[in-house]
This record gives C-alpha cells, sequence and structure tokens, in this order.
C-alpha cells in the first residue's frame, strides 16, 4: 500500500517532535543543563520554521538575544586590555589622563552558524510490497531510526571534538562546531580571534600534575575549580570560576571512571539523584548527578581521559535557525527527477546550529586527572 509523499514527510516530522522531548538522555547531557527541559523550549525544539536559543545570557540583555536567529553570525565582546589606572587627587592636584581611549579596549569574537544535513533514502519496492499502513509505517520507523540516531551522535561529537583552523572559520558557513574541547584549550583561534595573541580569551587550565597536592581526583578539587580554595602544591591562592564570574551555576562533566570515584566519596555527604532533578528543567534527565555545592557533576561518554570540564552555564548558547530546526526537506522521488533515476526516494534531514561560549574565559579545563 502506497503511501503518498506529503504523508510520509509529515510522519517523518512526528517522529521527530517525539524524540525531541529528550534527545539528551543519551546523547547530548549537556543541553537539559542549558535549559531544555524547559517547556517553552521544547515549544521551539525541533520546530521547522522556527529559531531557538537555549541557554545562558551573560553580557545580553532580550533585545540582543532576540536578534540572534536571524544575525549571520553571533557576536560577543571581550576586553583587549586594562584601563590606565585611577589616583587620587590632592588638593589643587591635576585629575589622570588616559593614554587610550576606552572604547579601543574593546574586542570583537564572533561564532558562525554549521549547516548539517544527513541523508536519507528508502527504496520504492519496499514501500510497494508492505501490506497496510502499519507495515509502511513501521519501514519509515526503522529508517527514520537510524538516519535520526546518526545525526544526534554526529552532533554530540562535535559538541566535544569539533574544531576548526583560523582560515576555517573566516568562512560564512563553518563546516563544524567549534566544541568543549577547542573552546577550553587556550591560545588556539576561538570565534576568529587568535588566542595567542588576544590572551584574555583564553580559558582557566589546571594541570592536576603540577597545581594538586594528588592527581587523583575527589571532591576537593572539584570545590577547589569552582571557588579557588587554596589546594596547590605551591600552596598559593588562586582564582575559582565563581571568583571570577561573581556566580556560581557551575557544571562539571568528566568521564564515567572519574564520575565514579567522586560518587563514592559523595555518598551520604552529597545528594546525588536520578532520573533528573524533580520540578525543574532537568526533570528529564535520564544520567544520574551530584549535587557539589551549588554545582553539578555528570558523566559524559564522549569525555577525553583523564579530563573534567568546568562551565560556567551562564556564558553558553545554543542557537537553532528556523530553515534547519531538525527539519525534513521534502522526499524527492529519484526515478520521476531525472532519466534513468534509481527506483528510491530520498530526503535530508537538516540542523542549522550555533554553539557559542560568550566568555570562554570563565570556563575551566582540568587534564591529567586520575583515578587511583
Amino acid at each position: 500500500m502506497a503511501w503518498k509523499t506529503e504523508k510520509i514527510m509529515a510522519y517523518l516530522q512526528r517522529l521527530v517532535d517525539r524524540d525531541m522531548l529528550n534527545p539528551s538522555a543519551q546523547y547530548m547531557p549537556l543541553l537539559p543543563f542549558m535549559g531544555l527541559g524547559k517547556e517553552e523550549q521544547l515549544k521551539h525544539f525541533g520546530r521547522p520554521g522556527t529559531t531557538m536559543v537555549l541557554g545562558g545570557t551573560y553580557g545580553m540583555g532580550p533585545a540582543t538575544r532576540a536578534t540572534l536567529g536571524n544575525s549571520l553570525e553571533h557576536e560577543f565582546p571581550y576586553q583587549t586590555a586594562e584601563p590606565d589606572d585611577g589616583e587620587a587627587v590632592e588638593a589643587g592636584g591635576a585629575t589622570p589622563t588616559a593614554s587610550v581611549f576606552a572604547e579601543d579596549l574593546r574586542g570583537t569574537a564572533a561564532t558562525r552558524w554549521t549547516n548539517y544535513f544527513f541523508p536519507f533514502k528508502m527504496r520504492q519496492d519496499s514501500l510497494d510490497a508492505a501490506n497496510g499502513k502499519l507495515a509502511v509505517g513501521s519501514i519509515i520507523e526503522d529508517a527514520y531510526g537510524i538516519t535520526y540516531e546518526s545525526a544526534l551522535k554526529k552532533i554530540n561529537t562535535d559538541l566535544w571534538s569539533g574544531t576548526l583552523t583560523s582560515a576555517q572559520q573566516a568562512k560564512k558557513t563553518w563546516d563544524s562546531i567549534l566544541g568543549l574541547t577547542h573552546v577550553c584549550t587556550a591560545s588556539n583561534t576561538y570565534g576568529q580571534v587568535d588566542r595567542s595573541v588576544e590572551t584574555s580569551l583564553n580559558p582557566m587550565a589546571v594541570n592536576a600534575v603540577t597545581s594538586f597536592d594528588t592527581t587523583l581526583i575527589d571532591l576537593r578539587a572539584v570545590r577547589n575549580i569552582t571557588w579557588g580554595f587554596t589546594d596547590t602544591t605551591a600552596g598559593t591562592d588562586t582564582l575559582g570560576i565563581a571568583d571570577k564570574s561573581g556566580v556560581s551555576r557551575i557544571l562539571h562533566v568528566t568521564t564515567k571512571g572519574l564520575w565514579n570515584v567522586l560518587a563514592d566519596e559523595a555518598d551520604g555527604a552529597f545528594q546525588i539523584t536520578t532520573g533528573g532533578i524533580p520540578n525543574t528543567a532537568l526533570a528529564g534527565f535520564a544520567h544520574p548527578i551530584i549535587h557539589s555545592d551549588s554545582g553539578y557533576i555528570i558523566s559524559d561518554p564522549s569525555c577525553v581521559s583523564g579530563e573534567m570540564y568546568s562551565l560556567n552555564l551562564d556564558t553558553w548558547l545554543m542557537e537553532l535557525h528556523k530553515t534547519g530546526n531538525f527539519k525534513w526537506n521534502p522526499l524527492v522521488d529519484k526515478w520521476l527527477t531525472e532519466e534513468g533515476g534509481a527506483y528510491y526516494k530520498w530526503a535530508t534531514l537538516q540542523v542549522k546550529m550555533r554553539l557559542t561560549c560568550r566568555a570562554p574565559w570563565l570556563n575551566c579545563r582540568t587534564y591529567g586527572l586520575a583515578t587511583s
């Protein structure tokens, strides 16, 4: 029993709508902490023709946020140098002068869209031979599931390891998003700015081998990164993420092995929840969460071995463009569109997205960690 192309497309989009409700349960743990689980966000996620902006609001007003979806690039400011020091002026003394104009101390970085297309095709013979609507629907579901999972795996891989050279970032449309490893590594190009020159854009970096008393992962190390308590071999105070940013909504993401060590230590001392956090945007999150102080600690199988990423959630944004918000582009009958065309239908699942960290210097990558 043959289905019309329009009906197949409607069914495919319906499957996306169903599975978009919690794509993070298996693939993208970062997204629920950026607010995906909020009811108003779910109305926009996976809806073709609708722009979605997910994440924090660091350095942004509502007007700036509202303009993001239709912009060529996501621009964000950074400070290039310190202004002149002020001085106390005695009675009758001269006021201090500035050597530079304040607006010249402001630089601009920018991220651009990445346009993913995931190919999908089905043999028309399979549809023709199907006996009844349920059989046709089953064929569509099987073919869809493989394509959809491939899309999520690819995006999650780039969320972690996506990287681009300076020349590649100069393109109008990027070949990849810039993932956590790229953003949290110092002195590369990020947002079209060379961070070996503009060092104020560099993230915090902690080498456990040289910075901590031990490379063994523990909750003390997590607290040290968040708050900057003294716990280094040199015995000197260091600034933590909360000290630098004035906020403490921090998400620590690490490997399963390192997370398990932290979980053993947290038992009986800190709260560990599974199935998310009730009455919050994390209600549908599938993985266990350690609540350490006012932050969260989770595991992600994609995390680099021996590392932990401490993310200031207010600085991260993910945008989905209205032309590629997990949108199915129309099925084409191959044999009807070209002479000698093969007897199958094909389409693409399109995801046009942008991942931006508006303040990479408020995030931290810790490496050299061990479980024993």
